[in-house]
């Protein structure tokens, strides 16, 4: 079982394999870390952005409180050994904007998926940026876990 703490309550999400024909969305729950030192335990203690990768592989983007934006994924090759995508959308004001994300190629347990994700620059493992990891597969689980309105984090304008 994975533990995440958030900020005053602590969740326990287990992800897990929902049996289909189909592609099942995986959601990830992401911290922003503006050093290396910060994001050294390599957890997610507080959700800063949730990520959804949906069944019809668009993703979906939600922040605080910021109504969710739907990106659309490009092919990314940026030196990641793991698998790298990147997303593009646009903002409320119309202004384009891209994401990079660069999942890891370790093997973890329990179907655990990590990446890392940057905007407007693709980055491998480097901060400033956001740790992300696999929250399970049930979207009203996942709902269920705030995500923190943070105007520091990158990105966040």
């Amino acid at each position: 079982m994975i533990t995440l703490a958030f900020v005053s309550a602590a969740a326990a999400i287990q992800p897990r394999t929902t049996q289909s024909a189909t592609k099942s969305e995986t959601i990830f729950g992401c911290e922003y870390f503006k050093t290396d030192r910060e994001a050294a335990d390599g957890w997610v203690h507080q959700v800063d952005i949730r990520m959804v990768e949906r069944a019809d592989a668009t993703w979906t983007v939600e922040r605080g409180k910021e109504a969710p934006i739907i990106a659309t994924p490009f092919p990314a090759q940026f030196g990641s050994v793991g698998r790298s995508v990147g997303l593009r959308w646009k903002d409320a004001r119309g202004h384009q904007r891209t994401a990079y994300i660069s999942f890891s190629d370790a093997k973890l347990p329990d179907g655990l998926q990590v990446f890392w994700l940057n905007f407007d620059r693709p980055s491998l493992w480097k901060a400033p940026g956001y740790f992300c990891q696999s929250m399970g597969h049930d979207p009203a689980e996942a709902a269920s876990v705030k995500v923190r309105s943070n105007p520091n984090a990158l990105g966040a304008r």
